[in-house]
């Protein structure tokens, strides 16, 4: 390559291939510049006429550089050229007080040439006083010989330590590194080694720099060393920070915003959140965050469980006096509970063995406080003037859940302020929610603790498919005002039982006894119906119980051993027959 005509308004740049041609496609990066205090430049000038040699000319910097400095040449002619007029150009010997330039034509016996003037500049440093980029240097010990797959040069990835907008404009510069007294010795001295370098697949992040010498196939090739520099625009998203999981996208060179990935794919990997949302993947997750849809960490791999729930019995001891409470502290297990959604509790009282006439009128009424996904205060207050001492003074069963059960709803109803009357709320169900009247729990959560008169009876009143009304009264009248007492309301359909809600993994409602293979329904009922898997049942390991294998298996039947923990298996009657539902 060699460039001519040039000015102060534009320039030519040539290049010529060797062999046959390859209608192959070549991009030239190019460099202009005039006068900078901290570079050194100049040319050399090949004068006369000559063919086929190899020409040096000796330079001597004016002030020697502190280290060996970067240097650059390019081959440019004052008249118009032939494609004869093709030179290789590369220098030798480069060290901080001199270098060497050298031509030699790029096909033997192709003409006469002259006048071919070489223009050079170098520089120590990184170049950044000239607005390089990056600068550097490849080393190419050339140990080995070349592969045909490199067609025979010597290639070697030169990675960027940084990410350019497009790709960079790249220069190179190739020069022997050899020992005079040595290199007398080769059969090729390095001056007649002809060099050449160029770059290949640059990218943003990375190049590939390739040379080839004289000595082509051959098991012998000089020591030489690359001259780059890069200039480009970095990315403007470098050093960018976008927050809520955004990422950077660019505009322009210098022009980069943060913005919501939206190009998600389709695939089912899905992530669950703290707050128990599912997402079919982590990137969907991360679109949702990042509009301001969520807010919410992740909490595991895998789908949220649909019905957190568990369940205990807590027992109070303390016996308070008459019109006080007694209060205490239920820990739930670690990690039972999302810790971004809300945590409900249901309890109900459980007197223990104490069905005899004398306690019988120890009415109690009971509430919860401060529920969270960690723990819950329960609390009871005895109703009337008794003064009986027992203990406990009183059992609480209690379930705590989030969200609702399937088929099932939950919900909260905040009761206004009141005064010794009966506060009632209505509440009314989803539209075609319930096919049949359901089940209603409710609970009193006090949102003022230590508050012992805001003790309350509480009940359901006229529960349909479409609504109930929740009511409160206070326990002791004209006690003071009321507030802040939220009801807890869990709505179960008829036809989910309540065993699975509390996770009581019941084993099926076959029971010993019967003449049905020695088993019968735990209702008493009678059937022609069975459905015994293969070889079932077995009697193994005295199973008397039996449960239904599951989908895998079309839900035969198999005995199991009564203190297994299996899913309720229920009876429906038609007019025919009974049958597993």
């Amino acid at each position: 390559m060699w460039v001519k005509s040039v000015t102060t308004r534009d320039f030519e740049v040539c290049a010529r291939e060797s062999g046959i041609g390859s209608n192959g496609t070549g991009i030239v990066n190019w460099l202009a510049f005039q006068d900078h205090p901290q570079m050194t430049r100049g040319s050399v000038y090949f004068n006369g006429i000559w063919t086929t040699e190899t020409k040096c000319d000796k330079v001597t910097f004016s002030k020697s550089f502190l280290g060996g400095p970067s240097m650059f040449v390019s081959a440019r002619y004052t008249r118009d050229t032939k494609p004869k007029d093709a030179m290789y150009v590369w220098l030798e010997n480069v060290n901080s007080r001199s270098f060497e330039v050298c031509i030699r034509e790029f096909l033997p016996f192709d003409g006469k040439h002259r006048d071919t003037i070489v223009d050079w500049f170098a520089f120590v440093g990184n170049g950044s006083e000239f607005n390089f980029t990056l600068s550097g240097e490849a080393d190419f010990p050339n140990s080995n010989p070349p592969t045909a797959e490199d067609n025979y040069g010597f290639c070697q990835e030169v990675q960027f330590n940084t990410t350019f907008y497009a790709s960079p404009v790249v220069l190179v510069s190739v020069h022997h590194l050899y020992n005079h007294q040595v290199s007398m010795k080769s059969l090729v001295l390095p001056k007649n080694n002809i060099i050449s370098a160029w770059i290949e697949e640059v990218s943003l992040t990375s190049m590939r720099i390739c040379v080839k010498d004289l000595s082509g196939t051959g098991s012998k090739h000089d020591h030489l060393s690359v001259s780059y520099v890069v200039i480009g625009d970095l990315n403007p998203c470098l050093n960018v920070f976008c927050p809520s999981f955004g990422v950077c996208k660019t505009y322009s060179a210098h022009e980069a915003r943060c913005v919501c990935n939206d190009n998600c794919p389709s695939y089912q990997d899905p992530v669950c959140t703290e707050n128990g949302t599912t997402y079919d993947n982590e990137c969907l997750y991360k679109l949702s965050f990042c509009k301001g849809l969520d807010n919410n960490t992740l909490y595991h791999p895998g789908s949220c469980e649909g019905f957190p729930i568990i369940h205990g019995r807590v027992k109070l001891f303390r016996v308070p006096k008459w019109s006080d409470s007694s209060c205490k502290i239920v820990v739930f297990p670690p990690y039972r509970f999302y810790p971004n959604k809300e945590v409900q509790v249901q309890i109900t009282l459980s007197h223990m063995n104490l069905n005899d006439s004398d306690t019988v009128h120890h009415a109690i009424t009971f509430w919860t406080e401060k529920v969270n996904n960690q723990n819950f205060t329960v609390c009871a207050m005895q109703s009337g003037r008794n003064g009986n001492n027992f203990n406990p003074f009183a059992t609480i069963d209690w379930m705590a859940y989030q969200g609702a059960p399937p088929e099932g709803m939950t919900g909260r109803i905040k009761m206004t302020k009141w005064w010794s009357v009966t506060n009632c709320a209505d509440v009314t169900f989803q539209k075609d929610k319930f096919k049949d009247t359901p089940v209603v729990l409710v609970t009193s959560d006090h949102q003022r603790s230590g508050k012992k008169h805001d003790a309350a009876l509480i009940w359901t009143e006229d529960v349909t498919t479409d609504s109930f009304k929740a009511c409160l009264r206070e326990l002791q009248n004209f006690d003071g005002k009321h507030q802040d007492i939220y009801v807890v309301c869990d709505m179960l359909s008829l036809c989910f039982k309540i065993n699975e809600a509390l996770r009581l993994r019941i084993f099926s409602s076959v029971s010993p006894g019967s003449t049905e293979g020695g088993f019968t329904w735990v209702d008493r009922g009678h059937g022609n119906f069975t459905a015994w898997a293969e070889n079932q049942p077995n009697n193994f390991k005295e199973e008397d119980c039996v449960h239904a294998l599951g989908v895998k298996y079309s839900y035969e039947w198999n005995d199991v051993q009564c203190s297994d923990c299996h899913q309720f298996t229920c009876k429906k009657g038609t007019k025919k027959a009974g049958y597993l539902a």
